[in-house]
Formats: structure tokens, C-alpha cells, sequence
């Protein structure tokens, strides 16, 4: 807790509040954990302290523009969009040929992830509309894969297995192992083994077995990212 303004009969303290929340997805147990800045404004009223305002403390970009600091995913809503639109296109949104990170991108902003708005299509993870366009890493598989791996918005943990994914989780794949990653897949269900299922555009899929050993575009050389939203 700090004390930002004080001058004996108003008070302002910044406090960062931790907050826990336990959901059950069909048979495992799940606990989400956030932290939340918030600023409060206290007045002194008949020798009693008032609450006079309770504000979320939002994050500032470098580009002077904010978003919110902390989110919740909603792991739920967003396996619930994936689940909707896996065959089928959002009009709100551009259809592309190469539709997979598109698609991704969409499922996460529909779990409540908030985009991170930038003027440069290099910079943040952002969609605008056909007018004024959207970020590389909104739409383009490598770029997003490395958006999630040097710590942009999206908070994410990368894991070593896909056993320890989760639904609404993300799944990177470069299918010739050169370094150049063409596909994103997220996580949608699990199978009697505990691996995962996935939901995708480009060649639409649902439930699809997260190897990809199947698709034409597989190669001995492939190499994936597991990425954990947090």
C-alpha cells in the first residue's frame, strides 16, 4: 500500500489487491489468480473515514494510451468462441486466407484478454477494423508466436509439454523447424490421456488431435510452443 495524497481531511492510498477464483472444468479443478491495483479516495466526515471513490489504476503504454493493467481469462468464453465460429468467420472481423491467428486472437480477445493498442502494426496486439488495419501479431503466426514469448500483454507461461496445457490454451507450431512459425491452434478439450484437442482456422479443424501429424503441411523437422495463459 502506498499513500499518494494526504492532507488531513482527504486521503489517497494505492493498494494492490490479490484475487482467487476456483472454477471445475468437467472433472479437474482450476484456480486463477490475479493481482488488481486499484486507488482509492477517503474523506474525513464527522471524525469517521469515507469512502469517496474506488478506481481500478490502469496501465499506461509507452504510446500514452491504456489498457487495463490486470485481466481474467476466461478460459470458458474463450473455448466457447472457438467453439462457435471454428467453421465459420466473425463478420466483425477481416476474413483472411491464412485465417489461423486471426482466429486465435479473436478466441482470447472473447476470454476477456484486452487488446494493446499501439500506432505501429510492429508494436502491441491490436485489431482496428478493415479502415485502420490491425497488428502483425493479430493476424500473422510468427509474429504473434513472438509477441507471446517476449512478454507483451498477453501474460503466458511457456511449458515444456502439451500434457500441461489447459483449454484456452495456445499451441505454436513451425512445421519446417527453420524458425519460422506458420500455425496457431488453441486448446479446446482433452482426451482420455490427458492431451489436447484443438480448435483452428486456415484448414478449419475442431478437435483435432494438437500434433498435427495428419495435415499435409507436417514435417519430421517440426518443432511447437505450448504457451499456458495465465
Amino acid at each position: 500500500m502506498e499513500i499518494a495524497v494526504e492532507n488531513g481531511e482527504r486521503v489517497e492510498i494505492v493498494v494492490l489487491i490479490h484475487e482467487g477464483t476456483l472454477y471445475k472444468i468437467e472433472n479437474e479443478t482450476y484456480k486463477q489468480e490475479i493481482e488488481v491495483k486499484r486507488r482509492i479516495s477517503l474523506v474525513s466526515h464527522n471524525n469517521r473515514w469515507l469512502i469517496e471513490q474506488d478506481e481500478q489504476v490502469p496501465y499506461v503504454l509507452n504510446e500514452g494510451k491504456e489498457t487495463d493493467q490486470r485481466y481474467v481469462y476466461n478460459r470458458l468464453e474463450a473455448v466457447r468462441y472457438a467453439e462457435l465460429w471454428w467453421n465459420d468467420f466473425n463478420p466483425k472481423f477481416q476474413r483472411f486466407e491464412d485465417d489461423c491467428t486471426n482466429f486465435i486472437s479473436q478466441c482470447l480477445f472473447a476470454g476477456g484478454i484486452p487488446m494493446e493498442f499501439s500506432k505501429s502494426r510492429s508494436n502491441g496486439w491490436w485489431y482496428r477494423g478493415a479502415q485502420n488495419g490491425w497488428s502483425y501479431s493479430w493476424t500473422v503466426a510468427n509474429s504473434f508466436k513472438l509477441y507471446l514469448e517476449t512478454g507483451g500483454h498477453i501474460r503466458v507461461q511457456q511449458m515444456d509439454r502439451p500434457e500441461e496445457l489447459t483449454i484456452g490454451d495456445v499451441i505454436c507450431y513451425d512445421f519446417n523447424g527453420d524458425g519460422r512459425w506458420q500455425h496457431n491452434t488453441i486448446v479446446v478439450h482433452k482426451d482420455y490421456y490427458g492431451m489436447p484437442l484443438v480448435n483452428a482456422h486456415t484448414t478449419n479443424s475442431r478437435n483435432r488431435y494438437w500434433d498435427y501429424r495428419n495435415s499435409t503441411a507436417y514435417t519430421p523437422n517440426i518443432q511447437y510452443a505450448f504457451f499456458h495463459i495465465l
